[in-house]
């Protein structure tokens, strides 16, 4: 999983009491006044895109925004993340972030956020790496393109001592961050096969946010290669509760067809389901779940190798 790129975006959220149809109001009041505020155009749009989720309408007021101050730096990179993430029209959204630089080239923020875009979407690698060097060039503190360029290092370049220097940057940056905990315990898990920290980190990401169904699912992966099975059936159980993707899904009903015969028939039978619907979890290390299952005694050694191989590989 790979964190998205944050800009300063204006974070509705922040108002005390949260009264949208208020905002709202106050917003057209703004704009009637002067319709052609580029700032105030550019947030009502924001406003409609994450608040009102009527899409259409936001992106009517970020083409008024735009219209009005077209070398508005901030207003060219939400454009550009709206075209990205919503209209998924990536050879505009790509114009868009470079007026956003050309606007203003020396933002950390819009220049990791390209440097994201470039990875994930054009594929374009050596370029991509240009630009997260360039954003730490000119933010070697920020936080969110110090774990970015972290997992570029380890997935596309497989440079894992350097992408290890580069998830402690981060987390110097930002220590409570409870995703960037969790993804230098993955690292540390599954790269540098040292579990005794991973977990080490993953309890500090549980520490920060106790309900995330990913950290969830991978300590007690840990706990149920070591035998605590109690222990793993807590946070198993607040896993399912919280899920957010099918890819967690399928591990934590693997894990229970490995360690808990309880579950071994209707597992197998979840698990044959959700591979028929394509469900995979690519190039997640099962191997030592599948040591410890083995010498447990699992009643179906040959199908539970089976299911790892499949679920892990297309």
């Amino acid at each position: 999983m790979l964190i998205m790129q944050k800009v300063h975006l204006h974070k509705l959220s922040d108002t005390p009491k949260k009264d949208y149809p208020k905002a709202e109001e106050y917003y057209l009041k703004a704009l009637a006044v002067d319709p052609n505020n580029a700032l105030n155009n550019g947030n009502y749009a924001l406003f409609l895109e994450k608040i009102k989720k009527d899409n259409t309408k936001a992106e009517e007021y970020y083409s008024k925004s735009l219209a009005a101050d077209p070398t508005n730096a901030f207003n060219n990179i939400k454009y550009a993340l709206f075209l990205r993430n919503i209209n998924k029209d990536y050879p505009k959204a790509e114009e868009y972030y470079l007026k956003a630089l050309d606007a203003d080239p020396t933002d950390a923020n819009y220049i990791g956020s390209y440097a994201l875009f470039l990875e994930k979407i054009n594929k374009d690698y050596p370029k991509a790496e240009e630009y997260y060097l360039k954003a730490l060039a000119t933010d070697s503190t920020n936080a969110i393109n110090n774990i970015n360029y972290a997992l570029f290092l380890r997935n596309i370049n497989k440079d894992y001592p350097k992408a290890e220097e580069y998830y402690l940057k981060a987390l110097d940056a930002d220590p409570t961050n409870a995703t960037y905990n969790s993804y230098y315990a993955v690292f540390l898990q599954n790269t540098k096969k040292d579990y005794l920290k991973a977990e080490e980190y993953y309890v500090k990401a549980l520490d920060i946010n106790p309900n995330d169904a990913n950290t969830n699912a991978n300590y007690a992966q840990i706990l149920l290669s070591k035998g605590q099975k109690e222990k793993a059936q807590r946070y198993i159980e607040t896993a399912f509760k919280n899920l957010d993707n099918d890819s967690v899904l399928i591990e934590l009903w693997f894990y229970r067809y490995l360690h808990y015969s309880e579950f071994i028939s209707e597992a197998e039978n979840k698990i044959e389901d959700l591979l028929s619907k394509g469900i995979r979890s690519l190039d997640w290390d099962f191997s030592e779940n599948i040591k410890r299952a083995i010498r447990e005694k699992h009643p179906n050694t040959e199908k539970l190798k089976e299911f790892a191989r499949r679920i892990s590989t297309k």
